[in-house]
């Protein structure tokens, strides 16, 4: 009896001074946050339950790829204890616990998972495995070369970010520069699709030798970015909602709109259509990068679904009877099959004239080397660059 009341004012004062074998306490914080351990005294009083949907082809690729580059078997739970570890390990603020009215933050990162003690007799019973998990611990190592995608720059990229020292602002400028520099076609202004064609229009409209204007504003209170709804639908009407024409500015002028990318094309076409409408005699789209050949199985931009979402899978389609034929002469610049698909798009889009950006040009705004950079989506290299 006295060995046990001697163990419990152990514990207790160890917690009263801040020691604890599984966390210490938390000084210093916010006072709407001290109030916590009153509003929820016990340890568990702050579960939450969170409902989340993943795209399990992405998922599946990934297994596959690492099957097959590295002869590493990796499973779903694999995964998705690898992607709870890191996002507790990323937000330790969310890693914390209370008792005794006081906070503590635990000092590791543990997954607990029930089991069957004989997976081939459910009447034997459960138990509980708990696993530890270190800062370091990681579930593949590192891969020996670094690539930057190219998007990040191109797209994903906020304008005052910067990656290996390069701005994503000054880097979107050049890149609109060099592109403005070697166009010919004969146009009264140039426009920037909001928010990431504004820094290529502003660098176009100084190469070409034409005016700047706002030809098209962004309304903000929408979603942040209008390829993230999952519903296609939906991402024509915040697109349209997104995106409010000149009407005065536009009307009887021949336009530029510098935008990032062609994905799967709707938003560009119905861009379009809505520019003519307003009166623009004229209108010019200048795609800051080159066609989207490859879906990126990395950063489930261009992956989503199937590469036949992209707009370039599509008519190579039709043009070929096959989406995966002469990919390779498709994402060659100037190739007649490049000139093909350019031509066939910019009908598609009913626009005036599409012209997009050469590799090298982008490589060059970027001002890395090129093996340093990632261009899979472009010409298919991602896999034999992180190979070699």
């Amino acid at each position: 009896m006295i060995l046990q009341q001697t163990e419990r004012f152990r514990e207790e004062s160890s917690t009263m001074f801040g020691r604890r074998p599984d966390g210490r306490r938390v000084t210093g914080i916010d006072p709407v946050m001290r109030i916590t351990p009153y509003v929820m005294p016990m340890r568990c009083d702050a579960q939450v339950f969170l409902k989340h949907r993943a795209d399990m082809e992405v998922l599946s690729r990934y297994i596959r790829r690492q099957k097959a580059e590295r002869n590493e078997q990796i499973t779903y739970m694999q995964i998705i204890v690898a992607a709870y570890v890191r996002a507790i390990s990323r937000n330790p603020e969310i890693n914390r616990f209370i008792m005794n009215k006081q906070l503590f933050a635990r000092n590791n990162c543990s997954a607990a998972f029930t089991i069957l003690k004989d997976p081939s007799d459910a009447d034997k019973g459960e138990a509980v495995v708990k696993i530890k998990f270190d800062s370091m611990e990681v579930l593949q190592q590192p891969g020996e070369i670094e690539q930057i995608c190219s998007f990040l720059w191109v797209y994903y990229g906020f304008p005052s970010s910067s990656y290996n020292g390069v701005n994503v602002e000054d880097m979107r400028e050049r890149n609109g520069y060099i592109m403005g520099k070697e166009d010919d076609t004969e146009v009264d202004i140039v426009c920037g699709v909001p928010d990431s064609g504004v820094g290529m229009a502003l660098g176009y409209a100084e190469g070409h030798g034409v005016p700047y204007k706002r030809a098209v504003l962004k309304y903000t209170p929408t979603w942040p970015r209008s390829f993230t709804p999952e519903n296609q639908t939906r991402r024509r009407l915040v697109a349209k909602m997104k995106l409010i024409p000149n009407r005065a500015i536009l009307t009887g002028r021949r336009v530029v709109f510098c935008d990032d990318s062609i994905v799967r094309g709707t938003q560009l076409r119905d861009n379009v259509r809505t520019f003519f409408d307003y009166g623009a005699k004229e209108v010019h789209a200048r795609i800051s990068c080159p066609p989207l050949v490859y879906g990126c199985p990395f950063v489930n931009f261009t992956s989503s679904k199937s590469d036949l979402e992209l707009l370039s899978r599509r008519i190579i389609q039709d043009l070929e009877g096959s989406p995966n034929k002469n990919l390779e002469k498709y994402a060659t610049t100037d190739s007649p099959e490049y000139k093909r698909m350019v031509d066939e798009m910019t009908k598609r889009l009913g626009i005036t004239s599409l012209k997009f950006n050469k590799k090298e040009s982008l490589i060059k705004a970027i001002g890395l080397p090129q093996c340093r950079i990632c261009t899979h989506c472009f010409d298919g290299s991602g896999f034999k660059c992180m190979k070699k």
